[in-house]
């Protein structure tokens, strides 16, 4: 895999228009509840992180307040941190301070992943209400992340896309692609490498989420995270 340096330069054009929220799942070593606020204050300020010890709490993160709160998923010792959405260079920089806290206060098992929530930004004029489904489908190299997070292969919280099925029969070969995605069967919950439920909404609130990235010590790939995480806007993107 080549270097996020090598691989993106010339793609800023596109990488620029994004907006990416983050949702971090991880555990803390030995650190209180309120020494683990006090520490992510001081690491992330200016913005604010509030905590919550209530799951999927009704508090909606911005690029300024952002929130740690319980996650059941992987037991009562898991925490989330969740993001607002933040404009592409923001999402870079406190996705490399929020990985190093997790590399020095934290932990992370199979159990754990980052789910990337990714959108564009109001002046773009790219709108996921017009995403070629189909098209995201066969570009996505699912072999290409699983050999760098393997325990992510056949993961229920992350199932293949490559298994997303036409509602109709036809001649795949003479139908365009156009017409095609128009007849995907796209899956009504969020479990799968992308979750596809939010795309239709207003364009301040859709969003694709993400969710391949993750495993056992995924804190220690900082680089594949940042690789991917360009991949995937580049690939909406196109």
């Amino acid at each position: 895999m080549k270097k996020y340096s090598d691989k993106f330069l010339n793609q800023s054009s596109k990488l620029k228009n994004a907006r990416i929220g983050f949702e971090f799942e991880f555990y803390m070593k030995d650190l209180s509840y309120y020494k683990t606020m006090e520490l992510l204050n001081q690491e992330l300020a200016p913005v604010k992180v509030w905590g919550f010890r209530q799951y999927h709490s009704d508090f909606t993160p911005d690029e300024k307040n952002f929130k740690i709160e319980p996650d059941l998923s992987g037991g009562s010792n898991m925490v989330e941190l969740v993001t607002g959405p933040l404009d592409y260079y923001d999402a870079k920089y406190y996705l490399v301070k929020i990985i190093k806290f997790i590399q020095t206060y934290g932990y992370t098992n199979d159990k754990c992943s980052i789910h990337f929530n990714l959108s564009f930004t109001e002046d773009s004029d790219k709108n996921l209400n017009d995403l070629n489904v189909l098209k995201l489908i066969l570009m996505v190299d699912e072999d290409e992340i699983y050999q760098v997070f393997p325990s992510r292969k056949g993961n229920d919280y992350a199932k293949t896309i490559k298994k997303i099925i036409p509602f109709k029969e036809y001649d795949y070969n003479s139908v365009p692609i156009d017409v095609v995605r128009n007849t995907l069967r796209l899956p009504d919950d969020k479990y799968y490498g992308i979750n596809f439920l939010h795309i239709n909404n207003p364009k301040e609130t859709q969003r694709l989420e993400f969710r391949y990235i993750g495993g056992k010590d995924y804190e220690k790939n900082i680089g594949d995270i940042s690789y991917f995480m360009d991949l995937f806007v580049k690939n909406v993107y196109n």
